[in-house]
């Protein structure tokens, strides 16, 4: 097969993991992982916090040694079968509140004095995506008193308010928020909580022809 703007890979087919590492010289001071669970369409439907295999550390080791020998800063790593199929340096800023009380300011110092000090103490931590499958061109929002209420217990909830956040989204559904948390329970339970109070806003405009 030999067509314009192809090319081929290996079919990787295990888990996905998306890891955030302090990297400090080249050397890892500090790492979360998240176990991304997907549906039969291949959406997000959970990121869960677990201790990634070792196969995945081997990975993200490997490939900061060859790349980050030197390097201080946050990276993002996404690995599946041991492979890294993505590296970004910035953190998953989806992720960033479940990290615990004092992690940003560290990140601060990890790159302006080079050293990292923080020891997490938080909680295993979930992050789960409120999608709906598409309906055409439509914008939502849900009631302001409800994502108060589930915020006061949750550790975030983010909200896509801007209709152009939807077309980062697979062809089957679109993502319009995400509860993290600590509880896993009580997030299933947001989720569905926020899409009961789901209404459409407005239709957004197609270019006319």
């Amino acid at each position: 097969l030999s067509l314009p703007g192809s090319f081929c890979m290996p079919v990787l087919t295990g888990p996905q993991y998306s890891i955030d590492i302090a990297v400090c010289n080249g050397v890892v001071s500090w790492h979360y992982a998240m176990l991304e669970h997907v549906d039969d369409h291949g959406s997000f439907t959970l990121f869960e916090n677990v201790d990634a295999p070792e196969s995945v550390w081997d990975a993200a080791e490997r490939w900061i040694h060859h790349n980050f020998r030197r390097h201080t800063g946050i990276i993002n790593l996404e690995i599946i079968d041991g492979v890294v199929i993505e590296s970004h340096q910035r953190m998953s800023p989806q992720f960033i509140d479940l990290y615990g009380n004092g992690w940003l300011e560290n990140v601060i110092t990890l790159y302006t004095e080079r050293r990292w000090e923080y020891h997490p103490t938080s909680p295993k931590g979930y992050s789960i995506p409120v999608r709906i499958k598409k309906r055409g061109n439509q914008t939502y929002e849900f009631s302001q008193q409800l994502v108060s209420a589930i915020t006061a217990n949750a550790s975030s909830v983010q909200v896509f308010t801007d209709a152009r956040d939807y077309l980062f989204n697979d062809n089957q559904t679109i993502r319009l928020a995400i509860v993290n948390c600590f509880d896993l329970k009580f997030g299933q339970t947001a989720k569905d909580l926020l899409l009961e109070d789901l209404h459409v806003v407005s239709r957004r405009r197609t270019n006319a022809s």
